[in-house]
Parts: C-alpha cells; sequence; structure tokens
C-alpha cells in the first residue's frame, strides 16, 4: 500500500512538472508571437519594403527619449558633404537657419539634377514602375514580399485585375508639388503654391477640403496605408464599408497608392478593394515592391537605414517624373522658425511618437531635402507662402 501511495505520488508529480512546462513554454511563445506581431506592426506602419529597422539608442533617463543625431555619409555623385543631422529638438536660431537659407532666390541645377536621375533609375525606370501594371508585369511571374517570406503569384484573375498601363511616360510633367503633413503647414496660406503645379502627390490621405488655404486642393496621387483599408474599411467587404470608404474619398482625385506587396496578410484586402471600388474621379493602385526598394537602397548608401517616409519616397519618385519638383511641409521640429510649438500634423493633435522615431529616419531624411535644395535639385518651401 506505501509502495502505491509513494509511486501515485510520484506520477502526480511528473504530471504537475509536465504541466507546468508546458505552460511555460505556451508563455514564452506567446510572448514571441506579439513580439513578432509588434514589430511587424511597426514595419506596416512606413509601408516597409524590405529595408531594416534603423538602430536606435535609448537615452540614459527615458527609454522613450531616442538619439536622432547621426553622420549623413554620402557616396552619391552629387557629392553631398558630411553633414550632422538635425535633432528633433534643435535652437531657434538653427531653425532660423534653415529658413533663410531656404528662402534666398533658387535656381534649378539641371546637370546635378540629371545625375541623380540617372542614378536612381538605375534598373527600373519611375514613370514605367511607380505601380505596378499588366505592362510591367506578366502572368505566371511573382512579386516578392518584402516584409514577409515569400512571393505573391500574379495570376492570369489577379493580372487582369492590374490597371493596363501607367499613366506616366517618358515626357515629364512640368511642376510637381509633394505634400508632407508636418504642421509648419497649418496657418502657411501655401495652398494657392502648391496647386500651382500640374501634378500634386500627397501622403497617407491627409484631410485637405478644410486646409485648402494652407495645404492646397489639387490631387492626382494619393498614398494609403494597407493597414487603413484594413482596420478602418474592414477590407470594403461590406456596402456599409464601400460607402464609408467611397465618402472619405470624395476629396482625392487621380490614383490611390497602396503598398499592398509589402506583406501577405494584408495581400487579398487590397486586391478586394480595388475590385469593389468604383469612382471616376480615382482608382486604387498597387505600389511596384521592386521600385521601393530600388529606392530604398540608393538611399541606403547615404546613410538612410530606417524606413523611407512615404513623403521622402515620393519626392524621389517626383524628381524622375517630374521637371521641377517642389516640396512641402517636410519640417521634423517641434517649432516653427518664429518659435511658434507645432504638432506632427497640420491636420490633428498627434504629437511626435517614439514608433514614429524607431522605425523612420525624419531628421535625416530633412538633411537630405535641404542639401538637395541647396544644390538645386529641389525646391524646399518653409514657412508661410508669400
Amino acid at each position: 500500500m506505501a509502495q502505491w501511495r509513494i509511486k501515485r505520488l510520484l506520477q502526480l508529480s511528473v504530471s504537475v512538472i509536465v504541466v507546468y512546462g508546458l505552460s511555460m513554454l505556451y508563455a514564452y511563445h506567446k510572448h514571441n508571437v506579439e513580439k513578432s506581431n509588434e514589430l511587424q506592426r511597426d514595419r506596416d506602419v512606413g509601408f516597409q519594403y524590405g529595408v531594416r529597422d534603423v538602430n536606435v539608442k535609448e537615452s540614459s533617463d527615458s527609454k522613450e527619449k531616442i538619439k536622432w543625431s547621426r553622420q549623413a555619409v554620402s557616396t552619391s555623385p552629387m557629392n553631398i558633404t558630411n553633414a550632422t543631422v538635425p535633432e528633433d529638438t534643435v535652437s531657434l536660431k538653427k531653425l532660423q537657419e534653415y529658413y533663410n537659407n531656404v528662402s534666398v532666390p533658387w535656381t534649378q541645377n539641371s546637370t546635378a539634377l540629371d545625375v541623380m536621375r540617372m542614378e536612381l533609375d538605375r534598373g527600373l525606370t519611375t514613370w514605367v514602375h511607380l505601380i505596378v501594371t499588366q505592362d510591367n508585369i506578366s502572368p505566371g511571374s511573382d512579386l516578392r514580399f518584402t516584409a514577409w517570406p515569400g512571393r505573391a503569384a500574379i495570376t492570369e484573375k489577379i493580372h487582369a485585375l492590374l490597371p493596363k498601363k501607367s499613366p506616366y511616360s517618358q515626357k515629364r510633367i512640368p511642376r510637381c508639388s509633394v505634400i508632407g503633413n508636418s504642421g509648419i503647414l497649418k496657418d502657411s496660406g501655401c495652398g494657392a503654391e502648391i496647386d500651382k503645379a500640374e501634378y500634386v502627390f500627397r501622403c497617407n490621405a491627409a484631410p485637405i477640403q478644410r486646409y485648402s488655404r494652407d495645404a492646397g486642393e489639387k490631387t492626382n496621387l494619393t498614398t494609403i496605408n494597407k493597414s487603413v483599408l484594413h482596420d478602418r474599411y474592414m477590407a470594403l467587404k461590406s456596402l456599409e464599408h464601400q460607402f464609408q470608404f467611397h465618402n472619405d474619398m470624395i476629396e482625392y482625385n487621380g490614383l490611390l497608392w497602396v503598398p499592398a506587396y509589402a506583406n501577405r496578410p494584408y495581400l487579398d484586402d487590397c486586391y478586394n478593394a480595388r475590385r469593389t471600388f468604383k469612382s471616376e474621379n480615382s482608382e486604387i493602385v498597387f505600389g511596384h515592391p521592386h521600385h521601393f526598394t530600388q529606392v530604398s537602397k540608393y538611399w541606403a548608401a547615404q546613410g538612410v537605414h530606417g524606413i523611407l517616409t512615404t513623403g521622402f519616397y515620393l519626392v524621389s519618385a517626383a524628381l524622375n517624373l517630374c521637371e521641377e519638383t517642389h516640396v512641402f511641409g517636410f519640417w521634423p521640429f517641434l517649432e516653427t522658425p518664429d518659435g511658434e510649438t507645432i504638432k506632427f500634423h497640420y491636420y490633428d493633435d498627434v504629437g511626435f511618437t517614439s514608433r514614429t522615431k524607431r522605425i523612420h529616419e525624419i531628421p535625416l531624411e530633412f538633411q537630405l531635402l535641404y542639401e538637395h535644395h541647396r544644390r538645386g535639385i529641389l525646391r524646399m518651401h518653409i514657412g508661410k507662402c508669400k
């Protein structure tokens, strides 16, 4: 009897140990899955197409404060000088220096611009590959997911869903405006200057009707984060969400550009959105992942190892599509040159976040835009428009 009891206790002990071990393994696996999902969400915010995350350094006093300053080392033929990238908080004197240097008369440097165009288009040309079309991809081929394992097969059915050809041509658009969403646009009065362009690029479906005096009202290409289609509009799977999406998109004409081929989970949602969204003034198109990767590699050679912001990518595309590229609303600072506090966006009260800092290198992008302005490659506008 005593031996039976001992044997039974041993069996119970082993069972408890096994259950405990399995629960620990499950908890460890769940933690890893949640961590992986968090990293994936971080990548989705920036339209990740295979560019590695930026390395960040926590400050000693807070994990939420992230060091932005770094050295931008250029290997481009433009011979961009090494420059210390600004912090998100800099002296008012430095902000005024940026403003004063940008405000002087600007002359385009056609030679430097042509060299840069050649480097950016080394491989896939922008006017052909900014979006995926039937002309630039064949049925039976595939596109590599750049933030997800594997490839997306282009079946006959998917191929038929794509637009037939690119809306662009080798003949460049005379003047383009690329609109960032910085709070510096608020009360800028730049709407008329923005709308002087024949073609206007906008980011992340930023609202414009209520802000036309500052941000203009013309639209030709507007980017939409694929997760917005899924989370806000439920991939347009119901008539209610289709109506809501259609109603929200009324203010945008032209192309609604979605990075469908970043990862697998959102791809079917993007396909469904293109199938169901019908409008006389706009259509959903898919960004070409290989072109985004090509542009990302070009800037990586100049020190931008974080995920490119959508606005910075659009500026790169505009340089090849347009004779003159004017950029507005690119300002990664908490104050205007006049010392007024501003928000992250011109249209809401969102502030700068640690996630934004972790996945993007916005001050470095600003520094590169600023340097390219001074070299006559693009025209940057800061502050109020006259």
